[in-house]
């Protein structure tokens, strides 16, 4: 059973991550993420799981944290230009965030589907898999579709010069990136602890 502590540290930690996030801090991104994908990953509930259950929901939190660490590592600093080689290199970033996201969705997916087939009859924990899941399959789909539309081009000489100024010259809230970190935190918590509901 959770203690209250536990819930109260996982919550501060998501809402640390999502504003981070949203106010574009490194800092506040990756510990408030890390803090909260280690409660999740430390959960009473996954003791009880069988080991090759509880190695699979490990992974797919992994993957989250990976999604994490690539979002902070490839933030800009703010007011430095881009050349060229930022440009072409444009769809490195979101095929990392769709691979990451897509092999988090593959863990946690096989996790559930290894619970006892009797259990997956509880339409409760069931549905709450099923909606995490289709919240971590949609952010993939939509970094695979970034990430394809922002491969490079035989006339991108050109266009390197238009988006040269185009990069903020200073702080501004993000709040499709904190939308986003939110839904895949949400997302991995309802799989993985709704899973480990159904697998015991």
């Amino acid at each position: 059973m959770r203690s209250r502590p536990l819930l109260l540290v996982a919550a501060a930690a998501t809402a640390t991550a999502v504003l981070g996030a949203l106010l574009g801090s490194r800092p506040a991104l990756v510990v408030g993420s890390l803090v909260a994908l280690l409660v999740l990953a430390g959960d009473p509930a996954l003791r009880d799981v069988p080991r090759p259950t509880r190695l699979l929901l490990w992974a797919g939190i992994a993957c989250v944290g990976g999604v994490v660490l690539v979002t902070a590592w490839n933030w800009a600093d703010a007011g430095a230009p881009w050349t060229a080689e930022d440009f072409r290199g444009a769809w490195k970033a979101p095929l990392a965030f769709a691979v990451l996201e897509a092999s988090a969705c593959v863990c946690l997916g096989v996790a559930v589907a290894h619970a006892p087939r009797e259990r997956l009859q509880q339409q409760g924990p069931a549905l709450l898999a099923v909606v995490g899941l289709l919240a971590l399959g949609a952010l993939a789909w939509v970094d695979a579709w970034t990430a394809w539309n922002s491969r490079p081009h035989f006339d991108d000489d050109l266009a390197v010069f238009v988006v040269a100024g185009v990069r903020t010259t200073g702080p501004s809230l993000d709040v499709f990136g904190a939308l986003t970190m939110g839904t895949m935190l949400a997302g991995a918590a309802l799989t993985v602890l709704a899973c480990a509901r159904l697998s015991r």
